[in-house]
């Protein structure tokens, strides 16, 4: 055992410093980066220091890839030049040219095996490729799970029967090194090891492997309105039990080919259903009809140190009921030097410094009428980004 843990942590190693995984780190600073300015242009500050972002995603990312290796050197999940995964970066390019959200491999990898399977080209291994999606997707459901709601932004989105209602939006993304196998001939001591009878679980008829590091990359956007902590189980779950019964039918179509294009289909139409269930929640964040509800807090904000949280009630301010935000916002107005507050029936009071109270550093829930919305857009392609440069230059 102690040979294998040496060979799977010098190969892991090699992983983290494969210049892949630094230009996925070096993704990973762009995308957060175009955070950054949304949170300074949406909220009039940056929510989250950029590099905290960055050292968060590392470190729960590398967590993952160590998971994500245990099954795949344990259930015997190989790469061979017949996989196909080079064919999938293409189809991926083409594809978030229409929809960025379009970059998960369940929509380029669904298509490529429906390619392989009516056509015979490009050739692709149906079965690794639908079963190393299923698995990227359990871990991507406890990568949520963990660190999902890290950097999660307050949001104001349009939903039916609700009018505005507030929410979050999960805005995750983890550079994931992990080991896979591959075929070899070789006979080097450092590279190969007597493994026990039962290894791999997924039998593949006596072929030597090696391991070897492979990178990747998991970004996980979503919009939820309901109880935070219910939301992220129930995110949990549903990219937990895709990914689940992904792998269950990859295998079945081992003994018969009509899961694998049930499976090719469903890697597609499965991860639209799950983001058609994101948009069915009963909302949590919508203002009352007395008094406001806070969705977030600033942090180092007046109301942060006053110990105001999100779910928290103010009904009343120096003891005057209040029904909108325009009525907070009268009473600061003057700059007052300390206001008095009932937060869910008990009173805090919040002094200010010499200049008076400007803010509270509160950011409430909106109300039903509220025809402004808050959002990080994914469902637009590169095309609508091209165009609207060119029409700029124009």
């Amino acid at each position: 055992m102690i040979p294998f843990l040496r060979v799977f942590l010098t190969t892991f190693l090699k992983a983290v410093v494969n210049p892949l995984f630094l230009g996925m780190l070096f993704f990973n600073f762009i995308y957060y980066s175009k955070l950054a300015k949304f949170e300074k242009r949406t909220y009039g500050r940056q929510l989250y220091p950029v590099t905290a972002r960055i050292l968060s995603s590392v470190k729960a990312g590398a967590a993952a890839g160590v998971f994500l290796s245990f099954f795949t050197v344990f259930l015997g999940i190989r790469l061979t030049e017949r996989t196909g995964l080079l064919f999938m970066i293409p189809i991926t390019l083409f594809l978030i040219m229409i929809k960025v959200r379009y970059i998960c491999f369940s929509y380029s990898g669904g298509i490529l095996c429906l390619l392989s399977l009516f056509f015979g080209a490009p050739q692709a291994d149906v079965f690794t490729i639908l079963f190393l999606i299923g698995l990227l997707h359990v871990t991507e459901g406890v990568l949520v799970l963990v660190d999902g709601k890290t950097g999660k932004l307050p949001v104001y989105v349009k939903q039916k029967g609700y009018g505005t209602v507030g929410g979050f939006q999960f805005v995750r993304s983890w550079p994931i090194p992990f080991l896979t196998l591959m075929m070899t001939a070789g006979t080097s001591y450092d590279l190969f090891l007597k493994m026990p009878f039962w290894w791999p679980l997924l039998k593949t008829g006596g072929i030597t492997f090696m391991m070897i590091p492979v990178v990747s990359n998991l970004t996980f956007s979503e919009v939820r309105i309901g109880e935070e902590k219910k939301s992220v189980r129930v995110s949990f779950l549903k990219l937990a039990g895709y990914g689940i019964l992904l792998c269950s039918v990859a295998y079945l179509g081992k003994y018969d080919r009509t899961f694998w294009y049930i499976g090719s289909v469903f890697s597609c139409l499965g991860h639209e259903i799950i983001v058609a269930m994101a948009k069915r929640e009963i909302p949590a964040y919508q203002m009352p009809g007395e008094g406001l509800l806070v969705l977030y807090v600033y942090e180092g904000s007046l109301g942060k140190q006053a110990g105001i949280r999100p779910g928290d009630r103010i009904t009343r301010i120096n003891g005057k009921r209040i029904f909108s935000r325009k009525e907070l916002e009268k009473c600061l107005k003057p700059l007052p030097e300390r206001v008095s507050l009932e937060v869910n029936q008990r009173q805090v009071t919040i002094i200010g410094g010499e200049e008076g109270i400007r803010s509270l550093g509160l950011l409430f829930a909106p109300e039903k009428e509220e025809k402004e919305t808050i959002t990080v857009s994914e469902d637009r392609g590169l095309f609508f980004y091209i165009s609207a440069m060119l029409k700029k230059k124009i």
